[in-house]
């Protein structure tokens, strides 16, 4: 089975490169993850990144992980990124 943290990560880029297209810069403020089936090592999943609404500097992106087919759902995501600014990573 997959490891979580991998399944994590492959989330946090899909969903922060979602944001970043829309919204430009951001960082991530929450990344909830709930698995729901695990991911057979050698697995081919889809990943399934949606627009959930922004408010200001915020964008909120869900995430869907799927067998290919979308017979199986793995994971469940919601996701909250920051738009940032140069000056937000200088610490000013």
């Amino acid at each position: 089975m997959s490891m979580g943290g991998a399944i994590a990560t492959m989330i946090d880029t899909v969903t922060g490169t979602h944001a970043t297209f829309l919204s430009g810069p951001v960082m991530t403020a929450n990344l909830n993850i709930n698995y729901r089936r695990p991911i057979p090592l050698g697995s081919t999943v889809l990943l399934e990144s949606s627009l959930e609404k922004k408010e200001g500097r915020k964008t909120f992106i869900t995430c869907r992980v799927t067998s290919t087919d979308g017979s199986k759902l793995h994971t469940e995501t919601s996701a909250l990124f920051l738009s940032i600014t140069a000056s937000h990573l200088l610490g000013g």
